[in-house]
């Protein structure tokens, strides 16, 4: 397999609807779009957030159902709940789509796309999607755009709330949340459990006749504390566990797959001065699928994290916002003798951006040092103009790559180890 790094410059032209300054719901704060906190209206991009009062008004109970909405996503998915899904945003391919849980990359890195069925939508507060190139921000995978998921967060309210859910297939979930803090730490802690006997992906001669079952227990916990006015620590905590039951052409055996989703971290935000603020975050994630079928094979991917970042205000309406980010990430195969299982990505950054302006512009820069593949630089140039609260033009040029995953690379079928970064750059409308 000769799979190369994709490079791709996007050009986007559009007309962002604006809401009114009164109406928070509809004008919600996103920091995906430019690592900042800004409001929709103010980033060059189109955004879609998912709030958790639209998740609880909708009844959905999958990330990919919730997903479904959002315009210019597809999602692909092999059966019913518990089974393979994969996303693309605006035509893209699935692994050109980052995915972040607070803040932390999640995904495996033998085919670098994320087990979206894994996560546990009852234990996700907000999810954000930036649609167009994000890689002078975030790095590889980031072509079609970014979707973060937020885990659910406390307040200075205490709180309990148990919620029972009951369908047909026998499925059932169990949610517990409990919340709570004063004016200076703030928790949250909630569980989940659900299970359904599912139903039959695929009726066949040579396939299982039995129903595809799915089951899962996860965990969320987050807590924040002022140190002083001007500090603040915290932490996040994702765990999902459980079993999805598929069928296989090949096996007409009993086949299923167990899978452990996990991510967390600590971080720290500071207010050096009036005009400064930093902040820095160090975090861990794992994914690990025990495949049990025609080929049994155990695959478990492994990262550290470490980010810090800064953002300096120059006067009333310019931010400029540097840092440098570090991920090592490592794998664990049961069944296939990878030449390499371990690799390293040093990167910094940096972006400008107006601020408190009805002219926003931004201009960001990144640069990626990796193990494997040698450099890679991109940036992006966006400009916009609020003509009034309910109407932005805006345009905005990126570029974005994709990283040649673990399999391409170094699995014993037909890899290539010098894979390099494709130059070839082709702007297209989007």
């Amino acid at each position: 397999m000769t799979t190369p790094t994709r490079l791709s410059l996007a050009i986007a032209i559009g007309l962002a609807p604006l809401t009114a300054p009164a109406a928070e719901e509809l004008n919600p704060i996103v920091v995906t779009a430019g690592h900042t906190a800004q409001t929709v209206n103010e980033a060059n991009a189109s955004v879609t957030v998912i709030s958790r009062s639209d998740i609880e008004k909708s009844a959905f109970t999958t990330v990919e159902d919730v997903l479904r909405t959002v315009p210019g996503l597809t999602i692909g998915n092999n059966g019913g709940v518990g089974q393979q899904s994969s996303v693309f945003l605006r035509g893209s391919n699935s692994d050109h789509v980052l995915v972040l849980v607070d803040g932390m990359r999640v995904g495996g890195a033998f085919f670098g796309t994320t087990q979206f069925q894994d996560l546990p939508l009852s234990l996700v507060e907000r999810i954000e999607v930036v649609r167009g190139p994000r890689s002078s921000l975030y790095g590889a995978e980031a072509i079609g755009g970014v979707i973060q998921i937020f885990t659910r967060r406390g307040g200075q309210q205490e709180q309990g709330t148990s919620v029972m859910r009951a369908g047909n297939n026998g499925a059932a979930e169990l949610v517990q949340h409990l919340s709570g803090g004063n004016e200076n730490t703030r928790y949250n802690l909630s569980a989940s459990v659900f299970d359904t006997e599912g139903q039959d992906a695929y009726i066949a001669d040579n396939m299982e006749p039995d129903e595809d079952g799915f089951t899962s227990k996860s965990l969320a916990a987050s807590v924040s504390h002022d140190v002083t006015e001007r500090w603040r620590i915290g932490g996040n905590l994702l765990r999902a566990q459980g079993t999805n039951e598929f069928d296989d052409t090949f096996t007409p055996a009993y086949t299923y797959r167990d899978f452990v989703q996990q991510s967390g971290r600590v971080y720290s935000d500071y207010q050096a001065t009036s005009r400064l603020n930093l902040h820095a975050q160090f975090g861990f994630g794992r994914e690990s699928r025990d495949v049990q079928d025609s080929f049994p094979r155990n695959l478990e991917t492994k990262r550290r994290q470490l980010k810090v970042r800064g953002d300096y205000a120059i006067g009333d309406h310019q931010m400029v916002s540097f840092g440098a980010e570090r991920i090592d990430t490592e794998i664990e195969a049961s069944a296939t003798d990878y030449t390499t299982t371990e690799r390293y990505n040093n990167a910094v950054f940096g972006q400008w951006q107006t601020i408190n302006s009805p002219l926003d512009l931004q201009a960001s820069v990144r640069h990626d040092d990796n193990e494997a593949y040698g450099e890679q630089t991109t940036g992006s140039v966006s400009a916009g103009y609020r003509v009034n609260r309910y109407l932005k033009p805006y345009v905005s040029v990126g570029t974005g790559f994709r990283a040649p995953n673990f399999n391409d690379l170094y699995s014993p079928f037909g890899a290539n180890p010098d894979i390099q970064p494709e130059t070839r750059r082709r702007p297209r409308l989007v």
